[in-house]
């Protein structure tokens, strides 16, 4: 790269290149120039976007612009919520998040489908220099908000809160189409205020319902991911500063106990855009989705997102797949099928490529 970065974001494209912007430089110096990386090409300097805070949080729109959402870590208060235009450099400012000075360590996600091009803020605490050279502990939120980028002028409007305040929390989008939070606290590195049940959000109803409680506090440095299998792992975690938990759980939506679960076979591992790809179920479908594998750090999964896949048939059915990289940018996703009760069956991997 150009520039050293500590604690940067990195988000693929839909052409397949990677951005890399913000994190610590030379002389532990806020990084302002966004790069760009293109396989067998190697790195190129962006038109200037402008500082952010480090992990700020980015999502690529079906546009090809990247959002951030407002979400840090940090010392300092996040820039403001804007569209990055990354051939200009141009940012168009996304007005209305409330308590923009509560989203440290808050959660980001594209809600599911992404075809209704909404990201949600979750959460977040206040900003200071760094978690563990904390002062005084810093307090979390149960502040909600949604923008929708499918509207003329695109600003948050206040969504339902938590029912718990969390920093630290982590978001996984979940194969019937709903949004899990776990982990996370009232008080940064304070596992007694950790918030041990889940929550979960309905995209469509637009409410949270409560969900099975850990038994781990899940707090700085702690991660949750979706398993092909529709269950979610958690692990790591701060409980107080300078401890390290080593313990992992393994977390069983309520899906899995509604009946049996439907079977999906895809007729190939991989696919181009746009591609009728043919599978076989063996049941009735509500709906088939395609969902991107991800990782994340201190909040931050720039990578998740769920993709809704039209299909026709029964039994014996054709997928068609998306035809807008920008929507569902090059790789791997698991498919996900539905049935009527939303029970999903196991998630089948599906490279899918440019052609």
């Amino acid at each position: 790269m150009h520039h050293p970065r500590w604690y940067p974001a990195l988000v693929t494209l839909g052409d397949g290149r990677v951005v890399a912007v913000s994190g610590r430089g030379e002389r532990d110096a806020r990084v302002t120039e966004a790069e760009v990386f293109t396989p067998g090409k190697g790195w190129a300097r962006l038109p200037a976007r402008g500082t952010l805070p480090l992990y700020p949080h980015l999502t690529l729109l079906a546009d090809g612009r990247v959002f951030y959402s407002g979400a840090y870590i940090g010392g300092v208060a996040g820039a403001r919520p804007g569209l990055w235009d990354l051939a200009t450099g141009e940012v168009t400012p996304v007005p209305g998040l409330p308590m923009p000075k509560m989203r440290n360590q808050a959660a980001t996600v594209l809600l599911p489908p992404a075809q209704d091009q909404r990201v949600m803020i979750v959460g977040g605490g206040g900003a200071a220099m760094h978690d563990h050279q904390m002062r005084k502990p810093l307090v979390g939120t149960k502040s909600v908000a949604i923008a929708d980028f499918t509207a003329p002028s695109p600003r948050y409007k206040a969504a339902k809160p938590l029912r718990h305040a969390r920093m630290h929390q982590n978001l996984v989008l979940l194969p019937d189409r709903t949004v899990m939070v776990t982990g996370g606290a009232a008080v940064q590195e304070h596992g007694v205020d950790a918030a041990l049940e889940a929550e979960l959000f309905d995209p469509v109803a637009g409410t949270w319902s409560r969900l099975a409680a850990s038994k781990v506090p899940r707090l700085y440095h702690s991660v949750a991911l979706l398993c092909p299998d529709g269950r979610v792992v958690t692990a790591g975690s701060n409980p107080k500063p300078g401890v390290e938990e080593h313990r992992i759980e393994v977390y069983s939506p309520p899906y899995l106990f509604k009946g049996p679960r439907p079977t999906l076979k895809l007729a190939r591992d991989h696919a181009t855009y746009g591609d009728a790809l043919a599978a076989t179920t063996s049941v009735a479908l509500r709906e088939v989705s395609l969902v991107r594998p991800s990782a994340t750090t201190h909040s931050s999964n720039s990578e998740q997102r769920l993709v809704d896949v039209p299909f026709t048939g029964s039994g014996s059915i054709e997928l068609t797949l998306p035809d807008n990289p920008r929507l569902a940018p090059p790789g791997w996703y698991m498919v996900f099928a539905v049935d009527g009760s939303g029970v999903p069956s196991v998630g089948q991997w599906l490279r899918l490529e440019s052609i």
